[in-house]
């Protein structure tokens, strides 16, 4: 059984974030999933969510590096913009044009207009079982 950790109170506890778990032995599992490719790729698109276009040039370079395919966005309001639900899902258009299934989001909290914590409530709402990273500096 893992430790664990309930956040106090915080902005981002009710976008979806409920528990957290922190020891060296789940992060040596992650890593070890991480080295082998297995567990740890998105099923989809992934959103990448930050108004520092050096970070999401970077992050989109690396996931490419993987395989995985990403699309970037400086704003909340622009990935809510380009997102399409349908069978439960949430879709964004790859390069070209033809609708994929998004599969994570990778985001910042501090955005433009409305906010990461803000904008992981909303995509919460819409698929409940999407997984969210939230990075900040």
């Amino acid at each position: 059984m893992l430790p664990e950790f309930v956040p106090p109170a915080l902005p981002w506890a009710g976008a979806g974030v409920a528990h957290a778990y922190h020891c060296e032995a789940e992060r040596a599992h992650i890593m070890a999933q991480a080295n082998t490719d297995q567990g740890l790729m998105p099923q989809g698109m992934v959103a990448l969510v930050d108004d520092e276009v050096q970070i999401v040039q970077a992050l989109k370079a690396l996931l490419s590096f993987k395989g995985v395919a990403a699309s970037v966005h400086e704003s909340a309001e622009s990935l809510l913009a380009a997102l399409t639900q349908r069978d439960g899902q949430l879709w964004l258009a790859d390069a070209d044009g033809e609708p994929t299934r998004l599969g994570a989001v990778v985001l910042d909290l501090n955005l433009p207009g409305m906010n990461g914590a803000d904008l992981a409530a909303e995509l919460h709402r819409l698929r409940p079982q999407l997984p969210i990273v939230m990075i900040t500096a």
